[in-house]
């Protein structure tokens, strides 16, 4: 079997392995398609020895005697989740949780296991690139309601990004009839290079909600010079898909039109010249790269 790896900056390949061992509380993959999203980007970028990719769709080949009515079953991938049995856990907050199960693995790949409770099943089969969406969306309708949760109410939203997340959630608003603002009460930013922009927009005493990755954060004297003058309040928002699957899986099915305009130029797995420049393409668009994986179970419907 074959496996995508970054091997330097903006240098992809494709690494040939042993198909991996599944253990008894594992279920065996044939990954059909991937996702690329902004955090392989950027690993891409600056060259990280990262697993390649975590939002992907597959179908289910082996399973455990007792789960044996997922074979052949389609499913969509989590990368983490929690342990359930720690205090975190019990005391409803798994996203604390420190033992929790991550996806360690490049889901660009041919084959992978993971826990059976690692997966997602569709109440009602999906086109393929509809299922690849479904975590992506799932992460941006958790970063709303976590905002919500934390602000109680939402009396206006400004969000700022050009990818895939900021897409979905605009699109996400517009059902939940939110308006996007001139000068917001609420400010979603998704890129740290469109924060300096974001802090300007804001309204006085506003809410800057942090959606890209943290470790990625830096202020500078001028921003915090923004932030001080404007009485701005910054929340660091960590999205939790897992409970938003089946949420998102309704809104792709009733309004697919909406979400499929996302999906950019499609690449060749094992072509990794290709996806280099896909990837680069549908960035400068924001549109979102997918990995085609198995041409032969491409599922329409």
């Amino acid at each position: 079997m074959h496996e995508l790896v970054i091997s330097g900056k903006m240098r992809l390949a494709l690494r040939e392995k042993n198909t991996p061992k599944r253990a008894a509380d594992q279920v065996a993959l044939k990954i059909l398609q991937v996702g690329v999203c902004g955090g392989d980007v950027r690993n891409l970028y600056k060259g990280l020895a990262q697993p390649f990719c975590h939002e992907y769709v597959a179908n289910v080949i082996q399973a455990p005697p007792s789960h044996q009515q997922l074979l052949g079953k389609q499913i969509i991938g989590m990368n983490s989740v929690a342990c359930g049995n720690c205090k975190l856990c019990k005391s409803d907050l798994p996203k604390e949780c420190k033992d929790k199960w991550l996806l360690c693995i490049s889901a660009a790949a041919d084959y992978i296991n993971v826990p059976i409770n690692a997966i997602y099943t569709p109440a009602k089969e999906m086109c393929v690139d509809l299922a690849t969406l479904v975590e992506p969306l799932a992460a941006s309708i958790s970063n709303l309601k976590a905002i919500d949760s934390q602000l109680q109410s939402i009396e206006s939203i400004a969000i700022f990004g050009t990818g895939t997340m900021a897409f979905m959630t605009r699109k996400y608003i517009n059902l939940l009839e939110y308006q996007e603002d001139k000068s917001p009460k609420t400010v979603i930013v998704y890129s740290m290079h469109l924060l300096r922009k974001a802090l300007d927009t804001a309204a006085p005493g506003a809410c800057i909600c942090i959606c890209y990755t943290p470790t990625d954060f830096y202020i500078d004297k001028d921003l915090l010079i923004i932030i001080r003058n404007k009485l701005l309040q910054i929340l660091f928002v960590v999205a939790s898909p897992n409970e938003c699957f089946a949420e998102a899986e309704k809104l792709l099915h009733n309004s697919p039109q909406d979400y499929n305009s996302v999906i950019g130029l499609k690449a060749d797995f094992r072509n990794p010249e290709q996806i280099l420049n896909h990837i680069q393409l549908n960035t400068q668009n924001g549109k979102k790269t997918i990995l085609v994986i198995d041409q032969m179970n491409q599922r329409t419907g």
